[in-house]
C-alpha cells in the first residue's frame, strides 16, 4: 500500500519539480544533489498537508486508485493516437461505428463488474 502511495506521490510531483527547477534556473544542471536540494520547497509544503490532514493516507489511496490508470495510461494514449494518426487513418476510424458501439459496450461491462 505505501508502495502505490509514493508511486503516486512521484507521478503527482515530477511535473511539479520540472517546473520548479526551471523557474529557479536549475533545470539543466546534472546535480543530482543540487536538484534534490532545491525540490525540498515543492517537497516540504506537501508533507505539512499531509500531516495536517488526518486521513491523507486514505484519501490518497482513493484518488490513486480512480485517476493514476486514467493520467499514466489512457490521457498519453489518447494524445499520441490523436497527434501521430494519418488523416485517413481518422477517417476509416469514424466510419467504423460497430467497432465503437463494441468498445463502448466491453467499457460499461467491465466497469460494471
Amino acid at each position: 500500500m505505501k508502495s502505490m502511495q509514493f508511486i503516486t506521490f512521484g507521478f503527482a510531483c515530477t511535473p511539479l519539480y520540472f517546473v520548479w527547477e526551471k523557474a529557479i534556473g536549475i533545470h539543466e544542471t546534472k546535480s543530482m544533489l543540487k536538484r534534490a536540494l532545491a525540490r525540498l520547497p515543492v517537497v516540504i509544503p506537501i508533507w505539512f498537508l499531509a500531516i495536517i490532514f488526518p486521513f491523507f493516507g486514505p484519501i490518497n489511496s482513493t484518488v490513486g486508485s480512480l485517476l493514476v490508470s486514467f493520467t499514466v495510461y489512457i490521457i498519453p494514449a489518447l494524445a499520441h493516437m490523436i497527434t501521430f494518426a494519418p488523416a485517413a487513418a481518422r477517417e476509416v476510424l469514424a466510419s467504423l461505428i460497430v467497432l465503437k458501439i463494441y468498445a463502448t459496450i466491453v467499457l460499461i461491462w467491465i466497469n460494471s463488474l
